[in-house]
């Protein structure tokens, strides 16, 4: 498995663990709370959920780095078209989502759901950013 498949798999992984856990938080109790504390809760649970994600990716690819660290400066010309590929999937579904958001502000929806939609468009890009590579190495392309 090379470097940055490893990476792709447990960048995936960690959003997936921590952006599932805030979207059944904030869907669910934050939602049926009223205006004002929702959208407190809902910015201090982004706020947080952000933190963590980023920690344990700096923690993951410190520890990747470390256990691999003979794979982790050697790139070729395939895990940058790999790297490509996946980007551009990222982007396409993050431009989607903001065209949602956008759309969501047009009929002036509450500025928590138009946050959850723009933070949900980012969590799924990357996901699908990551999924897409680790789809591409796995089939060797």
């Amino acid at each position: 498995m090379a470097f940055p498949e490893k990476s792709a798999l447990t960048m995936t992984g960690i959003l997936l663990v921590v952006f599932g856990f805030y979207f059944a938080v904030v869907l669910g109790p934050v939602a049926d709370a009223p205006p004002p504390g929702r959208q407190v809760a809902g910015t201090a649970l982004m706020v947080v959920a952000s933190v963590v994600v980023t920690i344990l990716a700096a923690v993951t690819h410190i520890v990747l780095g470390i256990v691999f660290h003979r794979q982790a400066n050697a790139y070729d010309e395939r895990d940058r078209l790999i790297g490509l590929r996946g980007t551009r999937v990222g982007a396409y579904i993050l431009a989607a989502g903001v065209c949602a958001g956008i759309w969501l502000a047009v009929i002036r929806a509450d500025g928590f759901w138009i946050a959850q939609a723009l933070i949900a468009a980012l969590v799924v890009a990357q996901i699908a950013d990551g999924v897409t590579k680790v789809v591409l190495y796995r089939r060797g392309v």
